[in-house]
């Protein structure tokens, strides 16, 4: 464990309980049995949101292991499963299971009527994330979705952060704030900033952070972050195979660059958010490939 951080922890805490009659028009199903992939619960919550007149266009993006869909404002949103799916694991029977999902899927059409019913989006919840580059082609609105290429193969977007989603900015979003790209990514990061996140680090030669399944990947902006590793250990070597695992390692350490090839290779084919196979350095605040 490095000295450097803090370890903490940051709890899922189970989602409370709404009144279903409030938004809920889909009819309920029996009580869920627990899903044993991320696949299962992307086709309940898939089936549910079909189910729901509110919700429009809701398709699987199997690559991404994730929901695009749109409400009223025919704006794309994207919804990964990842809570729902440990929160339906844990639960301690099929009524609880039940129960956790409709709630899930309730909160998930709030999210799309806290955007519509705004004049503007709330800047401060604005917050970079890290995908691959052509992430937006399986977007509904691809060529309006906003990026910066970070390396190659990996760009910067972004997105405002809802409860159960992620809406990825487009052009227009941008306008209407009056800002550029480069002036909103600094916002971005600015907001980063301001919660504070301290990732828990794991390993012993070669590390590894864990923060929440949204914004591993998004550490790597984090210049704050990476120089105090590097006074601790010196230059790394840094793999990103998935959007929630950032794997690194000192450069000089013998048999690192490897272990981290290996790792990358591994975790691509099998993670459920693939990224890069990719070794990056970093050099002067920059990343660049490492070939």
């Amino acid at each position: 464990m490095l000295s450097f951080f803090s370890r903490t922890f940051r709890s899922n805490k189970a989602l409370s309980a709404l009144t279903l009659s409030l938004l809920l028009t889909h009819a309920l199903h029996a009580d869920i049995p627990r899903p044993e992939t991320i696949e299962d619960t992307l086709a309940l919550q898939l089936d549910a949101m079909k189910a729901d007149p509110r919700i429009k266009n809701p398709q699987i993006d199997f690559n991404n292991q994730s929901i695009e869909f749109s409400g009223d404002d025919n704006e794309s949103h994207v919804s990964y499963p990842d809570n729902l799916h440990k929160l339906l694991q844990s639960a301690e029977n099929d009524a609880e299971r039940q129960e956790l999902f409709d709630d899930f899927i309730n909160r998930s059409i709030i999210s799309i009527f806290e955007v519509t019913s705004k004049d503007s989006i709330d800047i401060k919840n604005i917050l970079p994330v890290i995908r691959t580059a052509d992430y937006a082609e399986g977007l509904t609105q691809a060529s309006a979705t906003v990026s910066l290429p970070l390396v190659d193969g990996l760009s910067i977007f972004l997105v405002e952060d809802l409860p159960n989603s992620l809406r990825y900015l487009q052009d227009e979003d941008l306008s209407d704030l009056g800002l550029d790209f480069r002036t909103a990514l600094a916002l971005a990061n600015d907001n980063r900033i301001a919660r504070n996140w301290r990732p828990e680090i794991n390993g012993n030669g070669v590390y590894f952070f864990s923060l929440d399944g949204n914004y591993e990947a998004s550490l790597l902006l984090d210049d704050t972050l990476w120089s105090g590793i590097e006074k601790q250990i010196g230059s790394v070597i840094v793999v990103v195979p998935n959007r929630d695992l950032v794997i690194f390692a000192p450069e000089n350490s013998e048999g690192a660059e490897e272990t981290l090839r290996e790792l990358a290779t591994k975790f691509v084919q099998e993670g459920s958010y693939p990224l890069s196979n990719q070794m990056m350095i970093r050099q002067d605040n920059t990343w660049q490939i490492k070939p």
